[in-house]
Protein backbone atom coordinates (compact mmCIF):
# COMPACT_ATOMS: atom_id res chain seq x y z
CA UNK A 1 0.00 0.00 0.00
CA UNK A 2 1.21 3.47 -0.87
CA UNK A 3 0.17 6.63 1.00
CA UNK A 4 -0.70 9.59 -1.24
CA UNK A 5 -2.50 12.92 -0.90
CA UNK A 6 -5.67 13.09 -2.99
CA UNK A 7 -7.46 16.21 -4.25
CA UNK A 8 -11.22 15.86 -3.73
CA UNK A 9 -14.02 18.10 -4.96
CA UNK A 10 -17.01 18.41 -2.61
CA UNK A 11 -20.65 19.22 -3.37
CA UNK A 12 -19.99 22.97 -3.16
CA UNK A 13 -17.39 22.79 -5.98
CA UNK A 14 -14.56 23.51 -3.58
CA UNK A 15 -11.49 21.31 -3.25
CA UNK A 16 -9.93 19.67 -0.21
CA UNK A 17 -6.98 17.36 0.39
CA UNK A 18 -7.15 13.98 2.09
CA UNK A 19 -4.92 11.02 2.71
CA UNK A 20 -5.54 7.96 0.55
CA UNK A 21 -3.86 4.54 0.57
CA UNK A 22 -3.60 2.82 -2.82
CA UNK A 23 -2.77 -0.84 -3.39
CA UNK A 24 0.00 -0.74 -5.98
CA UNK A 25 -1.12 -4.04 -7.52
CA UNK A 26 -4.30 -2.43 -8.85
CA UNK A 27 -2.88 0.73 -10.43
CA UNK A 28 -3.29 0.40 -14.19
CA UNK A 29 -2.46 3.91 -15.39
CA UNK A 30 -0.73 7.09 -14.21
CA UNK A 31 -1.09 10.24 -16.28
CA UNK A 32 -0.58 13.97 -15.85
CA UNK A 33 -3.50 15.99 -14.47
CA UNK A 34 -2.56 19.35 -15.95
CA UNK A 35 -6.08 20.70 -15.48
CA UNK A 36 -5.41 20.69 -11.72
CA UNK A 37 -2.26 22.75 -12.25
CA UNK A 38 -4.51 25.33 -13.88
CA UNK A 39 -6.93 25.19 -10.91
CA UNK A 40 -3.98 25.76 -8.58
CA UNK A 41 -2.86 28.81 -10.58
CA UNK A 42 -6.42 30.17 -10.38
CA UNK A 43 -6.39 29.80 -6.57
CA UNK A 44 -9.20 27.25 -6.51
CA UNK A 45 -7.19 24.55 -4.68
CA UNK A 46 -6.31 24.62 -0.95
CA UNK A 47 -3.88 27.35 0.05
CA UNK A 48 -1.35 24.98 1.65
CA UNK A 49 -0.19 23.88 -1.81
CA UNK A 50 2.69 25.77 -3.40
CA UNK A 51 2.57 27.03 -6.97
CA UNK A 52 5.22 24.40 -7.89
CA UNK A 53 3.02 21.39 -7.16
CA UNK A 54 2.11 19.05 -10.00
CA UNK A 55 -0.72 16.53 -10.11
CA UNK A 56 -1.23 13.01 -11.44
CA UNK A 57 -4.34 11.03 -12.25
CA UNK A 58 -4.27 7.37 -11.14
CA UNK A 59 -6.60 4.78 -12.57
CA UNK A 60 -7.17 1.92 -10.13
CA UNK A 61 -8.83 -1.31 -11.26
CA UNK A 62 -11.16 -2.80 -8.65
CA UNK A 63 -12.60 -5.93 -10.21
CA UNK A 64 -15.12 -4.92 -12.86
CA UNK A 65 -14.90 -1.26 -11.88
CA UNK A 66 -12.13 1.28 -12.19
CA UNK A 67 -11.77 4.49 -10.20
CA UNK A 68 -9.74 7.60 -10.82
CA UNK A 69 -7.84 9.48 -8.11
CA UNK A 70 -6.12 12.84 -8.60
CA UNK A 71 -3.09 13.02 -6.33
CA UNK A 72 -0.49 15.63 -5.48
CA UNK A 73 2.77 14.88 -7.31
CA UNK A 74 4.03 14.68 -10.87
CA UNK A 75 4.02 11.49 -12.91
CA UNK A 76 7.63 10.57 -12.12
CA UNK A 77 7.29 11.19 -8.38
CA UNK A 78 4.00 9.31 -8.19
CA UNK A 79 5.27 6.35 -10.22
CA UNK A 80 8.44 6.20 -8.10
CA UNK A 81 6.35 5.78 -4.96
CA UNK A 82 4.98 2.51 -6.39
CA UNK A 83 8.37 1.04 -7.26
CA UNK A 84 9.84 -1.22 -4.63
CA UNK A 85 13.48 -2.21 -4.63
CA UNK A 86 13.92 -5.82 -5.64
CA UNK A 87 15.35 -8.17 -3.08
CA UNK A 88 18.36 -10.17 -4.09
CA UNK A 89 17.67 -13.85 -4.49
CA UNK A 90 20.44 -16.25 -3.68
CA UNK A 91 20.15 -19.42 -5.69
CA UNK A 92 21.36 -22.59 -4.05
CA UNK A 93 22.99 -25.23 -6.09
Amino acid sequence: MVRLIEVVQDHHRSYTLREVWINSQYVVKIESAEDYTKLLAEGRLPGDLSADHKFSRLTVNEGRDSHTHVVVGGIKETAASFIRPRKSILLKG
